[in-house]
């Protein structure tokens, strides 16, 4: 106990102030990789007490390092010299909790509440610690935190899932899918860490997919714009992410095809028992992608703010990537979403009022000037196309940053 003690001593110390002590970051990590390796060797002569006060002791001090921007300033002004005052102490966190749950031993809701809301519920943090806003590759020392926060919540979410609660759907899958993108785009040089945080990645999407779904969860009113650009942004990135199959050859990859049909095989039932509503919410969203931030193919600025105005707290803005993600999975939502097409036409078209329908096949057109649009600027950029190379895809225009 002595141990847990002097570590929570030492991490007021390093979140009061910056820079920090190095003799206490040496002092600091010697005992986390004490604690981490104590609790991954499996003895089982650690006491439940042990185990929860050390898991109590470092989500609060997760909390604090992550949430003072004090500190991840300094890091990046130090280029993560001190990295592993963080990386150690999120391994040291799975390795307890992984005991734990081992030993069946009962772990504080209110605790992993706190780890899962640091991690997943905080904008700045989560960009931050999963390098989701990279325009790079991803320094080795950034990878690690990101790919050990990654396992950490996978442990928390999957063993949530074990004891039959449910998750937040939407926003875990859309986490999964950009770390995905992250990974597959800006991967470093260790290549064996970006393939076990891919691995990982694919291994919460399974779990998430694979569990009895809670229809209340998808029949809020409320959280129906929220969910729609979590999902649309989801299978969005991951159906764009099939462009890189083929190059990215280091890291064994599943069909990112076979991925987002997982996804849909998972919720397409659930939001066709409120479809009409659907497609509306997913119809805005699209209309806002296209018309307002980032690509303004129309001048309609005042009107989308106008209507929108509750949505537009929901989407990235200025965040290309992930609006062009939110742009790909509206449509493939869209067309899920709308009753097949037959002849007579399905009764089903009823819930689709004419209006609707025309502002439907308009608001599609204009997709497909904006992709020409991407398209070509994406072509203007390449070199002549010889006998051996392939030629670009709309999805290539779509799939890269430009």
């Amino acid at each position: 106990m002595g141990h847990i003690e002097e570590v929570e001593a030492l991490g007021k110390s390093l979140t009061s102030k910056t820079p920090w002590n190095e003799a206490d970051v040496e002092t600091f990590v010697s005992i986390l990789r004490h604690l981490r390796g104590k609790f991954g060797s499996g003895d089982k002569g650690i006491s439940l007490e042990v185990c929860a006060k050390t898991l109590s002791v470092l989500a609060s001090l997760l909390d604090d390092l992550l949430n003072t921007p004090i500190c991840r300033k300094f890091l990046d002004q130090t280029e993560g010299r001190d990295h592993l005052v963080l990386s150690v102490a999120l391994q040291c966190l799975v390795n307890c909790h992984s005991y734990m749950k081992t030993h069946d031993m009962p772990t504080s809701g209110e605790i992993t509440a706190t780890i899962t809301n640091t991690l997943l519920y905080s904008p700045d943090v989560t960009n931050w610690v999963y390098s989701l806003k990279s325009t790079t590759l991803i320094p080795l020392w950034r990878a690690r935190i990101g790919y050990s926060a990654f396992v950490l919540i996978t442990e928390l979410i999957t063993a949530a899932l074990q004891s039959g609660i449910h998750p937040d759907f939407n926003r875990f899958l859309d986490h999964a899918a950009q770390c995905l993108r992250t990974i597959t785009v800006y991967g470093g040089e260790n290549v064996q860490l970006m393939q076990n945080w891919y691995e990982h990645t694919i291994l919460l999407i399974s779990a998430l997919c694979n569990v009895t779904p809670r229809e209340a969860y998808w029949q809020q009113d409320s959280k129906r714009p929220e969910h729609a650009v979590q999902l649309s942004s989801a299978l969005g990135t991951i159906l764009l992410l099939h462009d890189y199959e083929g190059g990215f050859k280091e890291i064994d990859t599943p069909s990112m095809i076979k991925l987002a049909e997982l996804c849909m095989k998972f919720c397409g039932p659930l939001v066709n028992k409120s479809s009409a509503m659907w497609i509306k919410t997913v119809m805005d969203i699209l209309k806002y992608c296209i018309y307002e931030t980032p690509f303004r193919i129309k001048h309609e600025q005042d009107y989308v703010k106008k209507r929108y105005g509750p949505l537009v707290k929901q989407l990235p803005g200025e965040n290309l990537p992930r609006m062009l993600g939110i742009l790909r999975g509206t449509v493939h939502l869209i067309l899920h979403l709308l009753p097949p097409v037959c002849d007579p036409p399905n009764a089903s078209w009823s819930m689709l009022e004419d209006e609707d329908l025309s502002d439907l096949v308009f608001t599609i057109g204009d997709v497909m000037v904006l992709v020409d649009s991407l398209l070509q600027e994406h072509l203007s950029k390449q070199e002549p196309i010889g006998p051996r190379k392939k030629a670009p895809s709309l999805m290539s225009s779509m799939a890269r940053p430009t």
